[in-house]
């Protein structure tokens, strides 16, 4: 899937087991452009992403999830160019208040990209988190 330009917002997946409260990818996830603002799920509160993940020039913020991963999730490789990630919110005791790198194959690059004000209901659990 590729996305450029627009804006995902105000979307919410809260049921049990939920994912992707704005974007749900089992596929390729490319965004360039693309506000992701406002979206609510248990894991990946903005973006839950199952394979590789690319965004550049996007902002992913005040998105909220109960669990790991406030504004994305994801299992595979990412890469974010240019790009905001801030006001994001773990309510839970668990990961990555801005980004959660689920597995043991996710991996992450990030080059001029701001990561600021991302809340974790614990602190220890850090903006970005594996696990």
């Amino acid at each position: 899937l590729t996305v450029t330009g627009g804006d995902v917002g105000n979307g919410s997946d809260t049921g049990t087991g939920s994912s992707g409260g704005g974007i749900r990818s089992e596929g390729a996830l490319n965004l360039s452009a693309v506000g992701v603002r406002g979206n609510r799920a248990v894991t990946g509160g903005g973006i839950e992403a199952e394979a590789r993940l690319a965004i550049e020039c996007s902002t992913i913020g005040g998105n909220v999830t109960a669990s790991d991963g406030g504004g994305m999730r994801f299992s595979d490789r990412a890469i974010i160019v240019n790009s905001t990630i801030s006001g994001n919110q773990v309510t839970g005791q668990n990961n990555g208040a801005a980004v959660n790198l689920a597995g043991g194959s996710a991996r992450l690059t990030a080059i001029n990209v701001t990561i600021a004000n991302n809340r974790a209901a614990d602190p220890a659990r850090g903006a970005v988190a594996g696990g």
